[in-house]
């Protein structure tokens, strides 16, 4: 749950959509199962509902997206969103043990994942994946948007 300066008011002249998804107090329910880790971290390890609704109203299964061919490096499905942008997103992670062998392969120096994630090799091959996963989609569906993680 949300609250703040930050969070929409409401669905545009939907007040019934509107009272299901933000309390009586101005909490957001985003729908997402989060845990809080021993450094007081938020961690999101699920979702409640398995459907994203993008901006113009369509539903999409983002297990239907995240089920599409990956990346030699992330080799992990992608988790997808919408929020807060119109479009999908996703975030890819690294596989600590697949990318550095993919990455020593591909001729890649490098000292740490996080130095990896942000490698233009590693972000071309992600967009490859991606643009070929957007392939199998609608257009609504497709995946505009890219952030690779080094962990999980």
């Amino acid at each position: 749950m949300l609250r703040g300066g930050n969070v929409m008011k409401g669905y545009y002249k939907e007040p019934e959509k509107t009272a299901e998804t933000i309390d009586a107090e101005g909490w957001l329910h985003t729908g997402d199962v989060g845990v809080i880790d021993s450094e007081g971290y938020l961690r999101i390890v699920d979702r409640k509902k398995e459907l994203i609704i993008t901006a113009g109203g369509k539903n999409i299964s983002p297990a239907n997206l995240e089920a599409l061919p990956q990346a030699a490096p992330a080799d992990r499905p992608g988790r997808c969103y919408r929020r807060p942008s119109p479009y999908v997103s996703a975030l890819v992670v690294l596989d600590p043990e697949v990318a550095p062998v993919w990455a020593r392969k591909a001729g890649i120096a490098f000292t740490s994942i996080a130095e990896l994630a942000q490698h233009p090799a590693v972000q071309a091959e992600i967009q490859n994946a991606v643009d070929e996963a957007n392939k199998h989609v609608s257009q609504v569906e497709a995946i505009k948007r890219f952030t690779i993680l080094p962990v999980e």
